[in-house]
């Protein structure tokens, strides 16, 4: 009869093996988290600034289509505690007398940082003519990037990189 002797030393994946290999892919990992972090931040501000861009101009259009005889506006809200968010309001005077049609918390890693934390602004367009006082905020990453968000008194809003 054969007999099959196994020597564990020659066949098989050692242990030591598995160890190198985890570690080699956890390296890796590791850089891959590092190089697309900033590039996940950059599109969570683009797609923020984007964001509040188009509910200003939602703002202004309705203001100026004089919806439900009001007007309309956003308020952007720098919390002490870090949950920003922007609010799409109509009103019949002014933002104390403000139907909030929506809230928007930022994005994760996305925060005000014009107005400063604690304060807010707000940017309402007159209906019928959606004029408003000069405007802008800030919106910055955690990697430091930053947009600009700028409504002029006739009532057209850009963005811009810093």
């Amino acid at each position: 009869m054969l007999e099959r002797k196994f020597n564990f030393g020659e066949r098989g994946i050692s242990l030591v093996g598995v160890i190198i290999s985890v570690a080699i892919i956890a390296i890796l990992a590791a850089s891959l988290v590092h190089y697309l972090l900033p590039y996940r931040q950059e599109v969570a501000l683009d797609e923020q600034a984007g964001e509040i861009s188009n509910y200003l101009e939602l703002a202004r259009a309705k203001s100026i289509g004089m919806t439900d005889n009001k007007d309309w506006g956003v308020h952007l809200e720098n919390l002490s505690d870090g949950d920003d968010y922007f609010e799409f309001y109509s009103t019949v005077s002014d933002y104390t007398q403000k139907e909030v049609k929506t809230t928007i918390y930022f994005s994760w890693g996305v925060e005000l940082s014009s107005p400063v934390a604690g304060d807010s602004l707000t940017i309402q367009f007159t209906k019928g003519s959606g004029e408003t006082a000069d405007n802008s905020a800030v919106i910055t990453a955690e990697n430091g990037d930053s947009r600009t968000i700028s409504v002029n008194s006739a009532g057209m809003v850009s963005v811009s990189k810093n």
